[in-house]
């Protein structure tokens, strides 16, 4: 069951993550294991800052 992302949300969980990158759990911690995601934990739990991963997101862009 998919959950609507909370529009101001300043941290995102790795589901949530997964949701506003469109991508699958799998490539998130693949990404996370190899250092190019910005994350951080809060106990066991991988957690995200949604600023610092719109930065991640747009310096990887294509540029025509």
């Amino acid at each position: 069951m998919a959950t609507a992302l909370p529009d101001k949300a300043l941290v995102l969980t790795v589901t949530e993550l997964c949701l506003y990158l469109k991508m699958n759990r799998e490539s998130a911690y693949r990404l996370i294991r190899a250092g190019r995601l910005p994350a951080f934990k809060v106990g066991y739990h991988w957690r995200f800052n949604r600023e610092e991963i719109e930065r991640w997101r747009v310096a990887r862009e294509k540029k025509p």
